[in-house]
């Protein structure tokens, strides 16, 4: 598994209105979480490394330059770097610029409750976070989270004079599943971020224009 070919036909879409793009996407497959105290601990599975070069490779053939970015999360780091490195393979350029705060988890504002509410809640608390039914100095709300995650976006591409470019953003599930929704009205119990998954994000004009599995929304740039 690589990234899915949904991404690929809404990046030539926005490429072929001349719009600037971006892929934002779960990072690779990983091990197993066996505790929320450690989940940033978990690395890339070797089948995620495999993954990871493989989508760079499928990215290459859409630009000869890929720039990426990462959460601070270190298999999100992987997963960027995994992708640099077949982008690489295919003859392709890229750059990894760094990890960006913003495709961590900002939105967890208090860990300790928050991870005490995932484990008394159990597979519900994300509907009830997305649903402003839990605190909101533990959670931050799902609109505003939303805002953030496109922000980072928003800041890579605005960085960039390289509009060619094939830009990524390697980040979580979580982070993922909060846009969709907000944006897209894909709930995550509809459909679940996998991994590699993601959506597109490109600029037009004072919007950006969020794209996944056929579905577009638009947000308003800075806000």
């Amino acid at each position: 598994m690589s990234l899915p070919e949904h991404l690929f036909d809404a990046w030539r879409s926005a490429r072929s209105a001349r719009r600037p793009a971006a892929f934002l996407v779960r990072h690779a497959e990983r091990g197993p979480v066996e505790s929320l105290d450690t989940h940033e601990l978990v690395r890339l599975t070797e089948r995620g490394h495999h993954q990871a070069r493989a989508a760079g490779r499928q990215i290459a053939a859409l630009s000869t330059r890929v720039v990426l970015h990462h959460s601070p999360v270190e298999r999100c780091g992987e997963t960027a770097r995994g992708i640099a490195a077949g982008a690489h393979d295919a003859g392709g350029g890229a750059e990894v610029k760094g990890s960006v705060a913003t495709l961590g988890n900002p939105f967890i504002k208090d860990r300790a409750r928050a991870w005490a509410l995932v484990r008394q809640r159990g597979p519900r608390f994300i509907r009830e976070w997305f649903d402003g039914e839990l605190p909101t100095d533990v959670f931050e709300p799902r609109a505003p989270a939303a805002r953030a995650q496109l922000g980072a976006v928003d800041a890579a591409l605005r960085a960039s004079a390289d509009v060619e470019a094939a830009h990524v953003l390697v980040t979580h599930d979580w982070n993922l599943a909060i846009v969709r929704e907000e944006l897209l009205g894909i709930t995550p119990e509809r459909a679940w971020p996998e991994f590699l998954d993601g959506v597109v994000v490109s600029v037009d004009g004072d919007e950006l224009v969020i794209e996944a599995h056929g579905r577009v929304g638009r947000a308003q740039r800075g806000r």
